[in-house]
């Protein structure tokens, strides 16, 4: 299972869209909108694998160690399948694309989906027994 910090998900996919499609939809209607935020929610997603697969068939991949240490990562992907590590060639992932045009949301807009999406990280976290280092909404207030 591929994850990746629910929020960056979340504003990568509208970013994706906007250049790809040529969406027009207001960000602030993007990410907070049930449907996009579906995605990050990986308490939902995994708990829906555990009906059919048992954790030792699971194997849970950070999208970062992809581009941080991709042989490490691929090799680790292949044991878990029984397969043999081999090299592999090197791959620019990410780091082509840049991020010329890419919405840098306000502070609204990010606080709306960090609300969202902080229970589901926290139900998630319990679920796999450790945390990830990811944006959690904080209420100021509290």
């Amino acid at each position: 299972m591929l994850l990746r910090d629910p929020y960056d998900r979340v504003l990568s996919q509208y970013n994706s869209d906007v250049r790809r499609r040529g969406l027009k939809t207001p960000a602030d209607k993007f990410v907070s909108s049930p449907k996009n935020l579906s995605f990050s929610n990986y308490y939902k997603i995994l708990k829906g694998f555990l009906q059919y697969f048992n954790t030792s068939q699971i194997l849970l991949v950070k999208t970062e160690a992809l581009t941080d240490d991709p042989q490490s990562t691929v090799d680790a992907v292949r044991k878990h399948f029984g397969m043999e590590t081999r090299k592999i060639n090197a791959f620019w992932g990410n780091k082509g694309q840049g991020t010329v045009g890419y919405l840098d949301p306000n502070k609204k807009i990010h606080e709306t989906t960090l609300k969202q999406i902080t229970a589901w990280n926290l139900d998630f976290f319990r679920l796999i027994g450790f945390k990830f280092d990811w944006k959690m909404y904080i209420n100021a207030e509290s």
